[in-house]
């Protein structure tokens, strides 16, 4: 700690904390326990050692070791010493007061090293952020003033009341920043009108903008094919009987019609894949001409392979395979089905089901395909699920059980396509779509912001990723489309070009914008001045590192910026220092203070 001592104007008092009151408390002895004051005031310093003498012998003192038991627990006696006592704290609020009260003196008259004056302000010191806020004024772009400046209005929600949007800003703010579609639920409930709530689609907060966190990968599904067959999706999950075993179903899906069929198996692999494709499908239905399918051991030797980042092109496959999932865990529970056979009829049962109920359009899957609809009779559905067969001319399913047995299994397939159809949750799951990509309206020459945590805050969750993750500001120079959708951003940071995701860009604030822009213009304006001879300046030559030098030197490398070279410059009797960066926009003029 040495180089504490170091500092300029630096007055230390080394004082006994017994002197003070500091004792043990259970023994009552004194503790020895020195505590350093570091002032800049030597008035200060003598006033806290008045009366800061230890006056007693070293056998009277407590050693500060061990643990006591205090206030109904064990503690340690080091953590009970470390508490100030009252005296002290008495003494150094004295020492302050003593060398603050002191004869108002002139500005013109000299004062002693450490000493600063007490002066009023009579006209503020231009400040980039002052200057920022009267462009910003000039700008009126808010369209009127608030008590919170970073809070706006866009649209048509800016032409409303002012009391109105002061008070929607103020509510914004004193919520703790909620999100627009969390205020709007809270004033609907509240009973708000929906003139207000107009108005509050259109606030805009700049801090939520800044610290929001990266979007999400964009969820584009693939292409819809035109016709039956264009494309099949296939896909296979796990399921369990009632007596714990496993067994994997395979089942490929029509793109257009959703017409679906499927196999079970006790294996994973590309023969079974194989015999259900070339058996259950090409074989009744024709050839298909894509084949789309993941990465799995079961699909080998497909044509079409798509990666696990597109995963999201295989929704439709998914929530169909998760709805028969759920239509065979259903048949399993209520009618204990085991074995390899049952789990087959099951599955075949619940495809037949699906493809039979399920409309779309006014169409099923079997009718889009096939031309006919046939369905059960409910007289026939109610003898089956209730066991008693009235008719004679089903007198051959009491006789076979086999036949009886099946039977039950297709009708409780139709109740659970039921079930499933009735739940509100699993129809808003089945019908949803996913949703473009935002910013569709990018284009070149936008300023933006780009999401790249610092080292201290990768790995942590996107939450806690705050502004300091943000960089930039940055210029948009290409946008990659596909499809009619951005892809990627191309965007010019600090003289380098480089690719981002979309869900990583974020449109800068406005007075992020205008800052920036502020300063840029600011320092063209003081470089050209010293240029035209306006600003007088002298080279100050440097030959070794000086104590600014390596202060901003560290500062360059803290933000992770390498410099080539500094020189030192004074303008009008100011120290200024020049830094010339290899991966900055510009060159840096900044004053040192």
């Amino acid at each position: 700690m040495d180089f504490m001592m170091e500092r300029p104007h630096l007055h230390r008092a080394k004082v006994p904390q017994c002197a003070f009151g500091l004792k043990d408390v259970i023994s009552g002895k004194p503790h020895q326990k020195y505590t350093a004051f570091d002032v800049n005031d030597e008035d200060m310093c003598e006033a806290l050692l008045v009366n800061a003498v230890c006056n007693h012998i070293p056998e009277e003192h407590q050693p500060i070791e061990g643990n006591v038991y205090c206030e109904g627990r064990w503690q340690r006696r080091s953590a009970l010493a470390s508490k100030w006592p009252e005296h002290i704290l008495q003494a150094a609020e004295k020492a302050w007061e003593k060398c603050d009260v002191q004869a108002p003196r002139k500005l013109t008259e000299s004062r002693e090293p450490g000493k600063s004056h007490y002066v009023m302000p009579v006209e503020p010191f231009p400040t980039p952020e002052g200057e920022l806020r009267k462009q910003l004024e000039k700008a009126d772009w808010r369209g009127g003033q608030y008590d919170y400046d970073y809070v706006f209005f866009e649209g048509l929600a800016g032409q409303g009341p002012h009391k109105i949007r002061q008070a929607l800003a103020h509510l914004h703010v004193v919520l703790g920043h909620p999100s627009q579609e969390r205020l709007v639920r809270m004033l609907l409930v509240s009973g708000t009108s929906p003139k207000i709530i107009e108005m509050v689609k259109g606030l805009r907060c700049q801090i939520c903008q800044a610290v929001r966190p990266p979007g999400a990968e964009p969820k584009v599904p693939a292409h819809r094919p035109t016709r039956f067959g264009e494309k099949v999706l296939a896909d296979s999950f796990f399921i369990w009987d009632s007596k714990g075993e496993r067994f994997n179903v395979t089942h490929l899906i029509d793109g257009l019609t959703e017409f679906h069929t499927g196999n079970v198996s006790k294996q994973v692999g590309a023969e079974i894949t194989a015999d259900l494709l070339q058996n259950k499908w090409c074989g009744i239905l024709g050839a298909l001409e894509v084949l789309q399918t993941d990465g799995g051991k079961e699909f080998e030797d497909v044509v079409h392979r798509l990666s696990r980042r597109a995963a999201w092109s295989k929704m439709e496959t998914g929530a169909s395979g998760a709805m028969i999932k759920l239509m065979m865990m259903r048949v399993i529970l209520t009618h204990q089905i085991e074995g390899l056979e049952d789990m087959k009829l099951v599955a075949i049962s619940c495809f037949n089901a699906k493809n039979r109920l399920c409309n779309r359009m006014g169409l099923s899957p079997l009718q889009a395909v096939t031309g006919r609809n046939t369905a059960v009779p409910t007289s026939i559905l109610e003898q089956l699920c209730s066991g008693q067969v009235k008719c004679t001319i089903n007198d051959e399913l009491q006789v076979n059980e086999a036949l009886r047995r099946a039977e039950r299994t297709r009708a409780a397939a139709v109740d659970s396509f039921n079930w499933v159809d009735s739940s509100e949750a699993l129809r808003k799951a089945l019908n949803c779509r996913s949703r473009p990509p935002k910013l569709e309206n990018l284009q070149e020459g936008m300023t933006v912001y780009v999401h790249e945590p610092p080292p201290s805050r990768r790995g942590q969750h996107r939450r806690l990723q705050d502004h300091s993750s943000w960089d930039g500001p940055g210029l948009v120079v290409c946008v990659e489309k596909q499809d009619g959708a951005p892809r990627r951003v191309w965007v010019r940071l600090r003289a380098k070009v480089r690719s981002f995701p979309l869900e990583k860009i974020r449109l800068a604030t406005p007075d992020e914008m205008l800052g920036s822009q502020y300063v840029i213009q600011a320092m063209n304006e003081v470089m050209g001045e010293i240029k035209d001879g306006k600003l007088p300046w002298r080279r100050i030559a440097v030959r070794q590192p000086c104590d600014q030098h390596l202060q901003h030197q560290q500062e360059l490398s803290d933000v992770g910026a390498t410099w080539i070279e500094t020189s030192c410059w004074t303008i009008k009797r100011q120290p200024y220092v020049h830094v010339k960066c290899d991966d900055w926009r510009s060159r840096m003029t900044c004053q040192i203070l």
